[in-house]
């Protein structure tokens, strides 16, 4: 599913599957952790990471960034406030990909609102940055980059990729959208894909 797209909590099952019990435990190796959203749809998908890293003890020493070149879709995220929608499908996804606590736990129901706790929100940076134009402004452990190349603000795939490349450090994992490939020249020899074809990688130099 596109990161333009709406979204539910927990909708992309295999990916916080994979972020779980393949992307964490590499992520403990690091004292300090710096992750990336590079391109948000609604937000909630920043706050499923979140609940992930959380459970898997790497959220305390932790700093996720979302960011977004639109600033409504900035605002909307950084208010934890989402459509009751969102929790369509959410626990049978958050069972799926490995949820080990309950979901009401991260997130108040109010009318057709709800609402993600103040306890996620603690470790999430949102603002404003357009892979178009601007450049890293940070070295990362984990980048999630699932836009669709056809956003405004974003450039050219190519062009988002060597930005994601260039932000990451050494052994450092991309996270892509389904369908996604890196770039066969100056990308693809450098990386491993941690789960075999799966939209998972890990930089080697």
């Amino acid at each position: 599913m596109r990161a333009d797209a709406t979204t539910g909590l927990f909708h992309a099952v295999p990916l916080y599957r994979a972020l779980r019990h393949e992307v964490a435990p590499l992520l403990r190796t690091w004292p300090s952790v710096r992750v990336w959203h590079a391109g948000i749809a609604d937000g909630i998908e920043v706050y499923a990471t979140a609940i992930v890293l959380r459970e898997e003890g790497v959220l305390d020493r932790t700093t996720i960034w979302a960011t977004d070149p639109e600033p409504t879709r900035v605002e909307s995220a950084r208010s934890r406030d989402f459509p009751a929608c969102i929790l369509a499908n959410a626990n049978t996804g958050y069972v799926a990909s490995g949820g080990t606590q309950v979901l009401e736990e991260y997130c108040t129901l109010k009318g057709d609102r709800v609402e993600m706790r103040a306890l996620l929100g603690e470790r999430l940076v949102f603002s404003e940055h357009d892979a178009g134009k601007d450049g890293s402004f940070n070295e990362f452990q984990l980048v999630v980059y699932r836009t669709s190349a056809s956003r405004p603000g974003f450039g050219s795939r190519s062009r988002a990729l060597k930005l994601v490349d260039q932000s990451l450090c050494r052994y450092g994992i991309v996270i892509l959208a389904d369908g996604a490939r890196l770039d066969p020249q100056s990308m693809r020899p450098r990386y491993e894909n941690l789960l075999p074809g799966s939209p998972v990688w890990r930089k080697l130099a």
